[in-house]
């Protein structure tokens, strides 16, 4: 009878901790759905599904260590620790509401992230005290290596790493006595050009091994000047096996032929991330301490050097009694009802801005079949993966006046995906990476098209003396306003998006490239009187 109710007893007592887990859980939920998106379709994210994983292993880890001494709690700093709590739920509001409006931006998802784990540290503050805090901020914080990149950031980082990649291994070939020059991103052999399926795909491993390296790190309780040359020794070898998987894809290419790179291709990739996840491993096993050394001693662990002693009575290792949180429970409860007043007023307002929307026209592209040497050019299998569109085209000809054409249409059905994955294809992605460089880009335009406001850029690029132009777009099926035409003009243009509807529209992209002008004028007049043939609006 007696055990029956302590277990009445824990249970009851274990009901605070349920209650005020539930706004976190939520908030939680929210951006892990908001990150799926990257970490499904972005193949150098797709480690990030086991991030939350690796994040809780690591808190469980921590929550076993006991501090030895109870740190007093000041009535100054908890009134600090509730302002900051406050401060960060008032900011999901703006996040939220722009959120919904722009679900595949970057800063987006560093907001969101931000605030959410601001929140799960506070908690812990206010329930469990500042030692506490410190002894599981790395692991909660730990999660950030699972938010992509801001684009700003990521494309000069991968593409001047690649780059870099690509002029070692000519280097590497040049000794080896295999003929290869570098055009950009790409290594042209006697057999053809490797690297065009990898042009948009960077260094996959370089965020997965800046994951590991914090991951066993933190695993290890390393010292931070150790855990920074973990890092360092992560991404050298990161390079390292890149420059031998590439060296290796070239060689095999020279001398077998560009086909027989698919059937290395992945085997090399897998290869690298074993080889960088088993060093790892052995570099800090090395460097790990001795297990006198730990922050915080494991509960029961005899092999500490000295007993923990303290004056308070003895407790049970791990989190505190159930009654410990109860004043976080009332902060629990206002956050719940702060999340209901955000989630619905976001609602309310798209349903109300998206009620007044009249509807869009649409277009179809008119495929040029009767021109000269017109064929379909089919899209590699590689950047079918990565753009997982719904529909796509391509297709080159030559014009009467000897110029050479080339268009690509791509279409995503609506949904949160459609606009992460159409705007990771771009110009400035693709054509650098191929071998052009890019030498102006044009500002945002507008073409009448049967009254139709179609928005454009033009793309210059160059290679070997020869200039190419590209007139590119991306159109948001239903959208008020097109959000591509007013890219570019302000860093946080796209705040501007809130007053358009939710961000899940089907996108349609189009790149009109053109080969055989000399002048910068003729060519914009040659792409948009073709553009004028080839896109047909469908009435209202």
């Amino acid at each position: 009878m007696s055990q029956q109710a302590s277990a009445w007893r824990l249970a009851l007592g274990a009901w605070p901790w349920v209650l005020g887990a539930l706004p976190l859980a939520y908030l939680w939920w929210l951006l892990i759905n908001q990150l799926r998106i990257p970490w499904s379709t972005n193949p150098q994210y797709a480690y990030g599904a086991a991030v939350p994983f690796l994040c809780l292993y690591l808190i469980w880890r921590r929550a076993r260590r006991t501090p030895e001494q109870a740190e007093p709690t000041t009535a100054g700093s908890s009134w600090l620790a509730l302002g900051a709590f406050a401060l960060s739920a008032l900011l999901l509001a703006p996040t939220r509401l722009v959120q919904e409006a722009n679900p595949e931006w970057s800063l987006v998802s560093w907001a969101l992230a931000l605030e959410v784990i601001a929140l799960t540290l506070l908690s812990v503050r206010l329930a469990f005290g500042a030692q506490r805090l410190a002894q599981m901020a790395f692991a909660i914080c730990f999660f950030l290596v699972a938010v992509p990149w801001p684009y700003l950031i990521e494309n000069p980082v991968i593409q001047g790493l690649t780059r870099m990649n690509t002029a070692l291994t000519v280097e590497i070939l040049g000794w080896l006595s295999i003929p290869a020059l570098q055009q950009g991103n790409v290594i042209e052999v006697k057999t053809g050009q490797v690297g065009i399926d990898e042009a948009c795909s960077g260094i996959r491993s370089l965020q997965a091994t800046l994951m590991l390296s914090l991951f066993f790190g933190e695993l290890y309780l390393l010292k931070p000047k150790r855990r920074a040359l973990l890092v360092l020794s992560g991404f050298g070898m990161a390079c390292l096996f890149n420059v031998g998987r590439t060296t290796l894809l070239t060689w095999v290419a020279a001398r077998d032929g560009l086909d027989a790179i698919s059937h290395w291709h992945d085997p090399a990739g897998v290869t690298i991330l074993v080889a960088c996840f088993l060093g790892l491993w052995g570099i800090g096993t090395a460097m790990r301490k001795a297990p006198a050394a730990r922050l915080f001693p494991v509960a029961g662990d005899v092999t500490h050097s000295r007993p923990l002693v303290s004056s308070a009575p003895a407790k049970a290792p791990g989190l505190p009694p159930f009654s410990a949180p109860r004043p976080l429970l009332w902060v629990m409860c206002a956050m719940a009802l702060w999340l209901a007043v955000v989630e619905i007023g976001v609602g309310l307002w798209y349903r109300h801005i998206e009620a007044g929307q009249a509807a869009q026209p649409t277009w179809q592209v008119a495929w040029p079949a009767e021109e000269a040497g017109f064929r379909s050019v089919p899209i590699p299998q590689k950047s079918t993966e990565m753009l997982h569109y719904d529909e796509a085209k391509q297709a080159q000809w030559t014009a009467a006046d000897g110029t050479r054409w080339q268009l690509s249409w791509f279409y995503w059905k609506a949904g949160k995906a459609a606009g992460y994955l159409a705007k990771s294809h771009n110009p400035l992605v693709c054509m650098p990476a191929v071998g052009y460089q890019v030498s102006a880009i044009s500002p945002p335009q507008f073409a009448d098209i049967s009254g139709l406001r179609f928005p454009f850029r033009i793309y210059t690029f160059e290679k070997e003396g020869h200039t190419l132009y590209v007139l590119y777009s991306r159109w948001d099926d239903r959208a008020a306003e097109q959000s591509f035409a007013t890219e570019g003009l302000t860093r946080f243009n796209r705040l501007r998006s809130v007053w358009s509807g939710r961000g899940n529209h089907g996108q349609r992209v189009i790149g009109l490239a053109l080969w055989g002008v000399s002048d910068a004028q003729g060519a914009r007049e040659q792409l948009l009187r073709q553009l004028q043939q080839l896109l047909v609006v469908n009435p209202l």
